[in-house]
């Protein structure tokens, strides 16, 4: 397949294009004309760069002239700076503003792609608590879950014009080579890890080899569409997360950080991002088949931080 790719210097992009190239597809990377291509990205025979700027659109919509899938990752970080009205514009912009404004480019295509994968986020159902959330579970209404709603919504003009349209709900991807497992580790190795606030919060987690294999599996499904939860069948709780990565780095957890304090340090994130609780549960994938290699967190931990 010929498959165009945005969103290539993050965590799920770099691996999901590694993963298609070893398999044989062609790859269009979607850069920004002010981003070079990294060495492990030259242009090849497998690679070709298409220019993309998020505030404007494709400089050369041609490019995508047999395309046969998007898969659409990119968005600016929600995590690497305390939020402020102009960082959460940002947030808004670069997924809504720019998803929408690239879903209409494609749309218009003479001959579009046969499939979209766009990203999502399991914060789109907000706080939930206890409650076990499926993908048929009322959205919430904070900043992230109107974020990740109108962000899904950004896709009409793709679906409007019969392109197969997905969007996977992301988890915490977790992977020590980036996210948010790897800023975890320096503290957790050093022994001064522990749960946040009363640490009974769900986190749904997804490795990242499940997450990247489970887009491909999108890929190669035409009859996946819609929303998907792209999270672990194990959601656990912030203290059981703690535990777990603290046994796998044969260390203790023994310094909570009281809810106050990460407030203070990081004002609504802190809710949003670390407090907040989603039990949320990967039914569809289940039901259609998808078989995820690491379901328990322990499991993923022992493998990912001591066979390396």
């Amino acid at each position: 397949m010929r498959i165009a790719v945005s969103g290539v210097g993050g965590l799920i992009g770099g691996a999901l294009v590694k993963r298609l190239l070893e398999a044989g597809h062609q790859i269009v990377r979607m850069c920004r004309p002010s981003r070079q291509p990294t060495a492990g990205y030259q242009e090849s025979e497998q690679i070709e760069v298409a220019i993309w700027e998020p505030t404007k659109g494709l400089v050369q919509p041609e490019q995508f002239c047999g395309v046969q899938a998007v898969v659409h990752l990119a968005g600016y970080s929600v995590g690497d700076r305390r939020w402020n009205s102009a960082t959460k514009r940002k947030i808004y912009e670069s997924r809504v503003t720019c998803t929408h404004r690239l879903m209409k480019q494609l749309a218009d295509l003479a001959t579009p792609p046969e499939c979209v994968i766009s990203a999502s986020a399991i914060g789109v159902y907000g706080n939930c608590g206890d409650l076990e959330v499926d993908e048929l579970a009322p959205l919430g209404s904070d900043f992230l879950a109107q974020v990740a709603a109108d962000w899904e919504a950004a896709c009409d003009p793709a679906r409007q014009r019969g392109i197969r349209t997905l969007h996977p709900r992301l988890g915490i991807v977790l992977s020590q080579g980036g996210g948010a497992l790897a800023k975890m580790l320096p503290a957790f190795g050093w022994g001064l890890g522990g749960a946040l606030g009363n640490g009974k919060q769900y986190w749904s987690w997804i490795s990242l080899e499940d997450c990247v294999q489970g887009l491909i599996w999108a890929l190669s499904h035409p009859s996946a569409r819609g929303t998907y939860n792209f999270v672990s069948p194990c959601p656990v709780q912030n203290r059981q997360f703690t535990r777990h990565l603290a046994h796998a780095l044969g260390r203790k957890a023994f310094l909570p950080i009281p809810s106050v304090l990460l407030r203070i340090l990081l004002g609504g994130m802190a809710d949003s991002l670390l407090l907040q609780s989603c039990r949320a549960v990967p039914r569809r994938l289940m039901e259609e088949g998808f078989e995820f290699r690491f379901p328990h967190l322990a499991g993923f931990l022992e493998h990912e931080l001591t066979s390396r």
